[in-house]
């Protein structure tokens, strides 16, 4: 480290007054503090006072020290505030501290944080920053009034106080003398001005009044149009450079620096650093004259390594010195062993196994064939243990080697040949006027290993026109003129290829009316379809940029031309502008073999001598200039230069092959030599047959009508052949009528048709039939007794045939049925209605003959009579079934002619109410009522007696459920506790003394629901062996509430848990439910006997409502006075058993124990 230790202790005069116009020397908002908030939010520029380089203030090395603390921009916040200035003119200085944190939110573009201003809406001379290029850095930038900032070209680094100096010029009245910005970055202090960082002078407006200083925090981070986070610091300003660039003269402040290279953090005066930088650092009053040193750390932050391997390997592996046996994963920490000097971590995953596999390495570049495999636990010469190898005979061709883009090869083995990236290959600008052609109209330069053409037109007329391709006469039709175009085409030199990617241009139409369109086509379909089309606009003065993409099919040519067709101009006189016409893409050398794969096929392999043999070649991406040449038995066939070949001429074994070529000199031929096709080639033969047949033959599929020798297939080389016969044919017919069928040279015919029957020297017999299917004609009949029919009479039911005539039968289907009567007998009242016919009087009736049956019916008729009934009813009356509700006359069923009838009266039914009191038994109508409730009596002419009773009781009762937890009899079912014992409780007021069902005496009070103290009603009841009390009330407690507090002699006092009211027959469960004790929630207010039944506690013997050390010394006293059978009142018998002893303590303690008190609300 070296120091220097300045003591000057000098007075010096200086020929300017250097001003600290701001050191922040407060907290809060500036806006409250001397600054005037004229934009935003107010109150958001706020001062920082967390520690920094100096202090809470920003520090720069040989400025005077910094006071107060520092202004904090936060990114995001919007606020502009301002503060008078006085005393400049012509020029303007002011410089300022600032530490950018970081660039997070901050505008890419760049935003101003600071100036000087006229107003508070006029600004000059304003201080731009935006990201570096670097990371973690920052560009500061200058603007003189309106326009683009201009930055300076170094990255200051974040997290490091710098040193800004602003200069404006302020302009003169001359508007040509306008006012002019320079900003400096990290001048020194006490120096003469230097070239400023950078100078800006944009902007038409004179800026003459230095009158504010302005400081800005602008944006929002949804825009990201923000300053970002800043710090700013002793902020000065004045006429001269020396006012704001003061020099720190008179100090004893020491100054060191110190370089440090660490790894991983730094730790210096209790801070610990972890990145690179240089930091200021003031330790007060640490030197030597009692004086602040300022350090100067330049520190460098190395960093640890960290590696994973992993590693498979045969028995054992050795890694730096220590060899591992087994699988798992290892670490290693070298001791500064990394390129830096920093500790290097390897994180070992070893897999040690039997056997490696290696793989066969032909071409020595350290990949192996993954299909050519042995495993073995050492490497066997020509193996290695790495495969991926997609082309073992290339050395240039393993995974991760340099790939070579658009050379046809896989070099890396990922699959793909790397593509290039399209580049301009040339642009048209017509830097000259327009003529047609010229030689402006070239390319600005012509690319390697291609040509362009000129730019041209053709049947449009050039007009005059600086910088573009302009021309008018163009097409005003929607339908494109193919004979009116620009052009222009790109050719490739030998050995070379285009790739082309897109064409890009600028355009503009001037046209009145229309709708002119452009379209693009090219050479590779003869101009026949478009590649591109788009608006040209309208006489709208405005230059259109296009991109057109042609896709793959503009790939690996030779040479192509494109044309500009335009339509829908508004005139002729309209013009149509085209400037920088760019073609992208790539010109490649072809280096290796076009033809990237090719295959040769026969159409047979094993022919016949003298059959033709075809030979075909596939291929793909083969180049214009490749060339064949097919070889039988690797020797040329003379003329066989095409992409296949035929010959009729083979002999037995020959091969067949075919060799590509090309005549580009950059390619060794031949381009591809395919495998040889062997052809077998077997000798012929013939196989006669000869054939005599009638009128035609069938052979082989075909049907043959005159005599001859006919060739067949050919199977094997073997070839069939017929020597045929033909006689003609005739034929001797017999035609034929037959019922059903008809036998004719032994055979049985069914059906109609021309039958052929045996042929004999070529004629054969033919018989035309004709069979018509037997039927017959029935017919259905019925009759009564007999039926005539052809002259014949039946008598019998049956089927009858009759005759046949051209085989249709005639038959009848006969029922015979004998004549019979049906004879009815009906009696019926006064009338009987038969058949249609009402008849009156008795007597013997025939109706109709049906199926023969003759209907008859024997009548007697009676008289008709009522019988009649008269009734009345309540409400509703039941007669026969049926319920009738209102008075009537009504008919009911006729039994033997007489009819019953009902005379009915209705009458609606009432009730007579009599509403009484009692205070007691009520006796009505001869019945008791102990309660009271509505009662009915008895109904006399549709009129009921009812009774409303209300029984006042003379006392309130009170039904209790109660058990005390020493005299439960655990066990007890029902649930019991002990009776008192020997001595009775007529001293306490038994009702039945001595009675076996008696346990003790309790007492019940009623106390008043807002005054807990005062007792309303008190009784003292027997508690059954059940746990049931009854208590009586005076008349006074009903239908008023109360708490309800039970007590015992030996228990705790338990309290209802909330007012009971009161009426005659109320009851209260203490034993089956605990919540109807009140608690506080301390202690439960019962125990808990078994699941679901609860009692009192017994245990207080002084009624102070505690059970503790009083209540034992009671107890104790009662065990002295026991005496078994004599006094079984004694209050510390806890169970009942007539003893005060050890079982009566155990209820006690256990109560006690639980700190079991009185609960009361």
């Amino acid at each position: 480290m070296k120091s220097l230790y300045l003591f000057l202790f000098l007075f010096v005069s200086f020929l300017f007054k250097a001003q600290t116009f701001e050191s922040f020397n407060f907290t809060g908002a500036l806006n409250a503090n001397g600054w005037t908030s004229h934009s935003g939010t107010a109150g958001q520029l706020q001062t920082l006072t967390s520690a920094s380089n100096s202090g809470a203030s920003l520090y720069y090395n040989n400025l005077p020290l910094s006071v107060g603390n520092r202004l904090q921009l936060i990114a995001g916040n919007s606020e502009d505030v301002n503060k008078a200035i006085t005393g400049i003119s012509g020029a303007g200085y002011f410089s300022f501290l600032i530490n950018v944190p970081n660039t997070t939110g901050m505008n890419e573009a760049g935003e101003y944080f600071a100036s000087f201003g006229a107003t508070s809406t006029s600004f000059a001379a304003k201080v731009y920053v935006k990201p570096g290029t670097g990371p973690n850095t920052v560009k500061f930038g200058i603007l003189n009034t309106t326009g683009t900032a201009t930055y300076g070209t170094t990255d200051y680094p974040c997290n490091t106080t710098h040193f800004v100096v602003v200069k404006l010029k302020a302009s003169v009245v001359t508007p040509a003398q306008l006012a002019e910005a320079s900003i400096w970055v990290n001048p020194v202090p006490g120096s003469t001005e230097p070239t400023a960082t950078a100078i800006n002078a944009a902007g038409s407006s004179p800026f003459t009044s230095f009158a504010l200083l302005i400081l800005r925090q602008a944006g929002s981070l949804a825009t990201s149009t923000t300053t970002g986070n800043l710090e700013l610091d002793e902020i000065r300003y004045g006429s001269t450079w020396a006012s704001v660039t003061p020099v720190n003269t008179v100090s004893c402040v020491s100054y060191d620096i110190s370089n440090v290279s660490k790894c991983s953090s730094y730790s210096f005066n209790n801070q610990i650093y972890t990145t690179s930088g240089t930091y200021m650092i003031t330790l007060p009053n640490a030197n030597a004259a009692g004086c602040d040193s300022v350090i100067t750390l330049n520190l460098i932050i190395k960093q640890p390594s960290f590696s994973t391997i992993n590693i498979t390997n045969c028995g054992e592996y050795t890694l730096n010195g220590s060899t591992y046996t087994s699988t798992g994963q290892y670490t290693q920490t070298l001791i500064d062993a990394n390129a830096v000097g920093c500790d290097s971590t390897i994180t070992l995953n070893l897999n040690i196994v039997s056997s490696i596999n290696y793989y066969q390495d032909l071409d020595n570049d350290g990949y192996g064939n993954p299909n050519v495999v042995v495993s073995a636990c050492s490497v066997n010469p020509g193996y290695v243990a790495v495969s991926g190898d997609c082309n073992d005979n290339n050395a240039l061709v393993y995974p991760g080697a340099t790939e070579v883009p658009e050379n046809g090869v896989d070099e890396d083995c990922n699959g793909l040949d790397a593509p290039l990236l399209p580049i301009q290959l040339g642009t048209y600008q017509f830097t000259g006027t327009t003529t047609c052609p010229s030689a402006d109209n070239a390319v600005v330069s012509q690319p390697t290993n291609a040509t362009f053409s000129l730019f041209s037109t053709l049947n449009t007329t050039c007009s005059s026109s600086s910088g573009v391709f302009n021309n008018s006469a163009w097409n005003q039709s929607a339908t494109i003129d193919l004979n009116e175009y620009n052009q222009f085409s790109i050719s490739s030199s030998t050995c070379n290829k285009l790739k082309l990617d897109r064409i890009a241009f600028h355009h503009r139409a001037s046209s009145t009316g229309g709708t002119p369109t452009w379209v693009i086509r090219s050479s590779l379909d003869n101009y026949s379809s478009n590649i591109g089309s788009g608006l040209s606009g309208n006489n709208g003065g405005v230059i259109i940029d296009d991109t057109v993409y042609l896709g793959t099919t503009f790939h690996d040519l030779s040479n192509v031309s494109f044309r500009f067709y335009l339509i829908g101009m508004g005139s002729s006189s309209a013009t149509w502008r085209m400037d920088n016409v760019s073609l992208f893409g790539n010109v490649i050398a072809i280096t290796t073999p076009i033809l990237q794969s090719a295959t040769i096929s026969s159409n047979a392999t094993s022919v016949c001598a003298g059959t033709d043999v075809i030979f075909t070649s596939t291929s793909t991406n083969t180049w214009s200039s490749a060339t064949y040449q097919w070889q039988l038995n690797n020797a040329d066939i003379s003329g066989a230069t095409s992409s296949s070949y035929t010959s009729a001429n083979l002999a037995n074994l020959d091969v067949v092959r075919l060799l590509v070529s090309t005549s580009l000199g950059c390619i060794a031929n031949p381009i591809f030599t395919s495998t040889g096709i062997e052809i077998s080639v077997n000798s012929s033969s013939t196989n006669s047959i000869s054939q005599t047949a009638c009128g035609s033959y069938l052979w082989n599929g075909t049907t043959y009508s005159s005599s001859g020798v006919y060739t067949g297939a050919t199977t094997n080389c073997v070839t069939e052949s017929l020597n045929l016969t033909i006689n003609p044919s005739s034929t001797n017919s017999t035609s034929q009528l037959a019922c059903d069928s008809y036998v004719w040279n032994g055979t049985t015919y069914n059906s109609s048709g021309v039958y052929t029957g045996e042929t004999v020297n070529c004629v054969t017999e033919s018989l035309n039939l004709t069979i018509t299917p037997s039927s017959t004609n029935s017919t259905s009949q019925s009759a009564c007794d007999s039926y005539l029919w052809n002259g014949t009479t039946y008598n019998t039911s049956g089927v009858y045939t009759g005759e046949t005539v051209n085989c249709v039968t005639e038959s009848l289907n006969l029922t015979i049925t004998p004549s019979s009567t049906n004879s009815t007998s009906q009696t019926a009242c006064g009338s009987y209605l038969w058949n249609g016919t009402t008849y009156s009087t008795s007597g013997v009736y025939t109706g109709a003959t049906t199926n023969c049956v003759t209907e008859s019916l024997d009548l007697i008729i009676t008289p008709s009579s009522t019988n009649s009934t008269s009734a009345s009813a309540c409400n509703s009356y039941s007669w026969n079934g049926t319920t009738y509700n209102t008075s009537g006359v009504y008919t009911g069923a006729t039994t033997n002619c007489v009819t019953e009838t009902l005379d009915l009266t209705i009458t609606p039914s009432s009730i007579y109410t009599t509403t009484t009191s009692a205070s007691g038994p009520y006796t009505w109508n001869g019945q008791t009522y102990t309660s009271s409730g509505v009662y009915t009596g008895t109904t006399e002419n549709c009129v009921t007696q009812e009774l409303n009773l209300t029984i006042t009781p003379l006392a309130a009762s009170l039904s209790l459920q109660l058990f005390l937890d020493g005299y439960y009899i655990y066990g007890s079912n029902p649930a019991s506790m002990r009776a008192a014992r020997y001595i009775n409780l007529i001293e306490s007021g038994s009702a039945n003394p001595g009675a076996i069902t008696d346990v003790d005496l309790i007492t019940v009070e009623l106390r008043s629901a807002t005054s807990l103290n005062v007792v309303a009603y008190s009784v003292s009841p027997i508690l059954q062996k059940n746990g049931s009390v009854q208590c009586t009330f005076p008349i006074g407690a009903l239908g008023n509430s109360y708490y309800v507090v039970v007590k015992h002699r030996s228990s705790l006092p338990l309290w209802s848990a909330n007012p009971v009211t009161i009426s005659g027959s109320t009851v209260l469960n203490f034993s089956n439910n605990i919540a109807t004790a009140y608690t506080d929630a301390s202690v439960a207010p019962m125990s808990t006997l078994v699941s679901g039944l609860y009692a009192s506690r017994l245990g207080e013997l002084n009624g102070d409502g505690y059970l503790d050390g009083v209540d034992y010394t009671v107890f104790e006293t009662d065990t002295y006075l026991s005496q078994y059978g004599g006094l079984y009142l004694l209050n510390g018998d806890f169970n009942g058993d007539a003893y005060v002893d050890a079982s009566d303590f155990s209820v006690f303690d256990f109560n006690a124990r639980l700190g079991s008190y009185e609960q009361r609300p």
